[in-house]
Formats: C-alpha cells, sequence, structure tokens
C-alpha cells in the first residue's frame, strides 16, 4: 500500500469509528410511560404522580387514558418513583 492510499484508509477507520461515538451524545432528555393495571386488569382515569429520586421533586400529576396508559415525555435522565393513586384504592408504588 503506498503512504496516500495507507492515510486514506486510516482517515476512513477514524472516521467509523467515530461516528457512532459522536452520535451518542446530546441525549438530554427521556420519556417515562407505562400502563396502570390492577388484578381485574387496566385503570383508566387512576392519578399517577412521579417523584425524582435525587431530588424528591415530584412532577405535576396526570391522569392515565382510557387504556390505562400514561407519557411524561421532557424528562432528565435519572431514577424516578412512580405512584398511582385513585380514590377506591391505596397508592402504589413503583421504582422506574
Amino acid at each position: 500500500m503506498t503512504r496516500p492510499t495507507k492515510s486514506a484508509v486510516l482517515a476512513l477507520v477514524y472516521l467509523l469509528i467515530a461516528v457512532p461515538v459522536f452520535g451518542q451524545g446530546g441525549t438530554t432528555s427521556a420519556t417515562l410511560s407505562g400502563v396502570v393495571t390492577d388484578k381485574d386488569g387496566l385503570v383508566p382515569g387512576a392519578t399517577v404522580v412521579v417523584t425524582k429520586m435525587a431530588t424528591g421533586e415530584k412532577l405535576p400529576p396526570m391522569v392515565t387514558n382510557e387504556s390505562g396508559a400514561y407519557s411524561l415525555p421532557g424528562l432528565a435522565p435519572g431514577k424516578y418513583k412512580v405512584t398511582r393513586c385513585r380514590a377506591s384504592r391505596p397508592p402504589k408504588s413503583r421504582r422506574r
């Protein structure tokens, strides 16, 4: 291999290695989503409260849709506790 060809191959290899590394950076938000169920199945209309474990900050409560689903986009990466509340049932928590 001649010197210019060897340099071109090395440059291409470095570029191929760098692309996936640069592609992983910049993720600054996450989405937390789930479905609330109980022994009877889906739980539509349940209130879900999310708490950031590192700070204890409680995010505004949300209500599950008709399929029992909830979604909270735009969260900072980290650990969160999800608590389901419903007037007829005691609160239940789950860490995610």
